[in-house]
């Protein structure tokens, strides 16, 4: 079997190997790797729609591959973002409690209206008879 039979076989497991995959990164790596060794084999075989095919798909995988890359680190970027705000709002709630607690308490006389205001209802002027 001669090298270039070699790259064909190897090519066309690869392309298999790429419809048995979920993760969508080793997929994209793996077409990329395919479309390679199809170039190849098609460049030494002179097989212009092969190769025209694969020259084709070449640079699609390979921008879905950055595309994919580019909003991996996006998100993870996001997410320590969302995290370092989460840890600066929790330290600002902790502050603010060791500061509540710090403040001197008013008495419970002044913090609440007694019974008698409550039961009196609305306090309006007196009505003045006219004349």
């Amino acid at each position: 079997m001669a090298a270039s039979e070699v790259t064909g076989f190897v090519a066309s497991a690869l392309v298999l190997l790429t419809f048995a995959m979920s993760n969508m990164r080793a997929l994209r790596f793996t077409a990329i790797l395919s479309n390679v060794a199809f170039i190849t084999y098609a460049a030494i075989h002179l097989l212009m729609p092969v190769l025209l095919l694969h020259l084709l798909l070449l640079p699609i995988n390979v921008m879905h591959l950055a595309r994919l890359n580019l909003r991996e680190r996006q998100k993870r970027r996001t997410t320590v973002v969302a995290s370092e705000k989460a840890a600066r709002m929790a330290m600002q709630a902790i502050q603010l409690s060791v500061t509540a607690r710090s403040k001197p308490r008013r008495s419970a006389t002044h913090s609440r209206p007694s019974i008698a205001r409550i039961t009196e209802g609305p306090r309006t002027r007196p009505s003045v008879p006219r004349g």
